[in-house]
């Protein structure tokens, strides 16, 4: 008589959702963050940022459900632009010469904001005095780096 061979599978268990990590873009493309937060989009003429809320309580499935919050502005790239996804809130953007933008999203507030922060006649403050991440003071041109020195 031929023994039963018993088998046994394990209870499907729910995937993890991936953290945030930040996303630094030097190449004209469309990334998405690991996480799914945001959808970044940057040509010679156009960056366009795409946050997805409820990630951070719901996971993937509150994204889908809630839709996204999206904004597109125009520029022109210049040698040394980036896109930096700093967390789960705030996309820096700097086009290589001396604007510097910064996308802020809350969840709270419910609402988006969309700074410019900088340009050669004023100074570069993140909104109500963030600080400039290194990933991105770093990679700014010197005249910019100055202006920041000075104002921020």
């Amino acid at each position: 008589m031929p023994s039963a061979v018993h088998t046994q599978t394990a209870a499907p268990t729910a995937a993890a959702m991936p953290s945030f990590h930040p996303m630094l873009i030097t190449n004209f493309c469309t990334q998405t963050s690991l996480d799914g937060t945001w959808r970044i989009g940057v040509s010679e003429n156009n960056v366009a940022v795409s946050r997805f809320p409820g990630l951070t309580g719901e996971g993937w499935p509150a994204r889908s459900k809630e839709g996204e919050a999206t904004l597109s502005i125009p520029w022109t790239a210049h040698t040394g632009w980036l896109a930096f996804a700093e967390n789960d809130y705030r996309v820096w953007y700097y086009d290589g010469d001396r604007l510097l933008w910064l996308f802020t999203f809350s969840e709270t507030w419910n609402k988006e904001i969309w700074t410019y922060v900088g340009s050669g006649a004023g100074p570069f403050y993140g909104d109500q005095g963030t600080p400039v991440p290194a990933d991105v003071f770093t990679r700014l041109s010197e005249q910019a780096r100055k202006m920041i020195q000075n104002h921020g």
